[in-house]
């Protein structure tokens, strides 16, 4: 995963012209990366002054406009991209122009590991948890659109939606 950090006063330095320049920079970045097919999904944040700050007080949820934390950077985006390694992943990070207003922090998870014979599921994983986890990535690469998730899936919308209900997820 590339965490893509930008200084929010150089970003705001900027004219509305250097920033869709920037913007326009970053996309054809991204574009580069789909094509060499290790593009596996991202998106850009909104400005952290937009951020909702939530936090767990005597066991119920407290929301805050703002950001919690004062920082000179914030996250301003991220890309999902199947490296082979931290030497590949930092490789893939080089052409990125955000480079010129902030930095990209990379970070690695670990493989997923093959089925076996004796070992069909993810390890410690039941049937219904890695059905979920699925479901939950579809709706997640489909920025929430029933629909769009339910055919990735080779599922109908209905299908997908009794699912949803069944796993007390949303309906």
């Amino acid at each position: 995963m590339l965490l893509i950090y930008r200084d929010e006063k150089l970003w705001e330095e900027m004219s509305a012209q250097q920033r869709v320049a920037a913007y326009q920079e970053a996309v054809d970045f991204t574009e580069g990366l789909r094509k060499s097919g290790v593009y596996q999904g991202g998106a850009p944040l909104e400005h952290v002054s937009t951020a909702t700050t939530v936090r767990m007080k005597q066991g119920k949820p407290v929301m805050t406009d703002g950001p919690f934390a004062e920082t000179k950077e914030a996250l301003g985006g991220y890309s999902i991209v199947e490296a082979k390694d931290l030497v590949h992943a930092t490789e893939l990070s080089k052409g990125c122009p955000i480079l010129e207003v902030g930095d990209i922090k990379t970070d690695t998870a670990p493989r997923a590991r093959h089925a076996t014979a004796d070992n069909f599921l993810p390890e410690g994983t039941t049937l219904d948890e890695y059905e979920q986890s699925i479901i939950k990535e579809a709706l997640h690469r489909a920025n929430g659109n029933k629909s769009q998730a339910a055919r990735m899936l080779g599922l109908t919308r209905n299908a997908l939606r009794y699912r949803l209900s069944q796993m007390g997820i949303e309906s």
